[in-house]
């Protein structure tokens, strides 16, 4: 520098630096965060709650879980397995056929154990004590009447289901009610293919005396001709031998129902037998 280029004094310009201000650079004093546990924590509350249901479930189907097994196996098994191949017409007849006379069979059976227990009640007791009865269906509802210590044998007939008892208003007579389940029975001398003819059992029943008998018209019921006959009669005694005949003839021949009402103060009761004629040979 030149002091003496100029007169005088010179004024002395320091220089001064051309200095920037700075910002000064905070710093993060603050401790960094660890990593958050709250995903694996969820993931592993998760899986807490699966379990838990899985065990809960196993508990209430344990029981159940053979035969859900069996349900699913046995659709499967379904669902491999091809259908069987139709029965050609024949076979169903032949079946169709078999089933109507194992049927037929069963009901005279059935027929029989009335028969018999019919047959048994009117022979055991006289018919003055018989007021009224109604057989049917394996069971037997008879009214008799008597003095007040009278024992009548209606358990050899067969199971007494209930039992009354009250006085005849007026009389020293009471009033005997029994409801009878009636045994089965068949005849072994009886040969299930022992048919009777329609004419033979009318001229069977003509020899009885006493009885009214009533033929309706035939109809046709599962391929087979059954004819409706009605049996009347105030003869016990009558009815008596029609129950036999019936017990050692006729196969084909169905006891139905039985009944005995009061007709009227002044006459015996009637009888009414409802048998069912059934003709294998047009079948």
């Amino acid at each position: 520098m030149n002091f003496f280029k100029n007169p005088g004094l010179q004024d002395i310009e320091e220089q001064k630096e051309h200095t920037v201000d700075t910002v000064p650079i905070k710093t993060n004093d603050k401790k960094r965060k660890k990593p958050s546990k709250k995903k694996k924590s969820n993931f592993q509350q998760f899986f807490a709650y699966l379990f838990f249901f899985g065990a809960l479930t196993a508990v209430i189907f344990r029981d159940q879980l053979p035969g859900i097994y069996e349900n699913i196996e046995k659709e499967v098994l379904e669902f491999l397995t091809p259908p069987q191949a139709l029965q050609v017409d024949n076979e169903i007849s032949s079946i169709v056929t078999s089933d109507i006379i194992d049927f037929n069979q069963v009901d005279f059976i059935r027929s029989q154990s009335l028969v018999y227990s019919l047959y048994s009640l009117t022979s055991a007791i006289a018919s003055d004590q018989i007021i009224k009865f109604e057989g049917g269906k394996g069971k037997i509802d008879v009214t008799l009447t008597g003095s007040k210590n009278s024992q009548f044998s209606v358990d050899t007939i067969g199971n007494i289901l209930n039992y009354s008892l009250r006085q005849i208003e007026g009389k020293d007579l009471y009033e005997f009610g029994y409801l009878i389940q009636y045994e089965p029975y068949l005849n072994d001398n009886l040969n299930p293919n022992d048919y009777v003819s329609l004419n033979e059992l009318r001229d069977k029943f003509e020899t009885i005396i006493g009885l009214d008998v009533r033929m309706l018209d035939p109809y046709s019921l599962n391929a087979l001709e059954e004819t409706p006959i009605i049996i009347t009669s105030d003869n016990v005694s009558a009815i008596n031998d029609a129950l036999a005949y019936m017990l050692s003839s006729g196969s084909n021949l169905v006891l139905n129902k039985a009944t005995m009402n009061i007709s009227n103060i002044d006459k015996p009761n009637v009888v009414r037998l409802f048998i069912t004629y059934l003709n294998y040979s047009d079948s």
